[in-house]
């Protein structure tokens, strides 16, 4: 669950909810829609399908 520590953004909450969860580091706001999918799946719960997120560069060049 997405719960921003205190003094922590939902940006930071998020990086670090990513960095627990699967282990991966020096993400560049990857992908870029996170923050809006986190902030739907807070208002309206888990989707009933998976989302596609289609080609999203992950900002390592």
């Amino acid at each position: 669950m997405l719960d921003p520590e205190p003094g922590e953004s939902p940006l930071e909450a998020a990086g670090r909810e990513a960095r627990e969860e699967t282990g991966w580091t020096g993400l560049v706001l990857w992908p870029p829609q996170l923050p809006d999918l986190l902030a739907e799946v807070r208002r309206a719960g888990a989707p009933a399908i998976p989302v596609g997120l289609g080609f999203v560069p992950n900002g390592t060049g």
